[in-house]
């Protein structure tokens, strides 16, 4: 699992996961930092600021760390958007009305709950 809070923040130790990423996730995992940079800042502490981060899951052990650090539990979460993009869920989960998560989950590990949130 990574964390990704601002557009600076590709450059340490998780822009190898990243640059992994079909350029398809990446443009648009770099879209939605650049939105929250803009609206909140792009030195915003991603738990005492507004505004929100991504989080890339690698593996289905990231779901139990997913709870404990969020207490979102994705089997059961209802998510304001989902995308399938190049094989991999992009999901926005709101916590509230200035802060979200954005979950980029492989399609093989995705919860039901999220794909059959899909529209159609």
């Amino acid at each position: 699992m990574y964390q990704l809070i601002n557009i600076s923040n590709r450059l340490d130790e998780a822009c190898i996961r990243f640059c992994a990423l079909p350029n398809e996730v990446q443009i648009f995992i770099t879209d939605v930092l650049s939105t929250l940079d803009e609206s909140y800042g792009s030195k915003r502490d991603p738990i005492r600021d507004l505004g929100g981060y991504v989080i890339g899951i690698e593996n289905p052990a990231d779901f139990q760390r997913i709870i404990q650090m969020t207490a979102i539990n994705l089997d059961t979460a209802i998510c304001e958007l989902v995308d399938l993009i190049k094989g991999y869920y992009c999901c926005l989960v709101l916590l509230g009305s200035d802060y979200a998560l954005y979950f980029i989950i492989p399609e093989s590990i995705t919860p039901k709950n999220i794909q059959n949130q899909m529209e159609i």
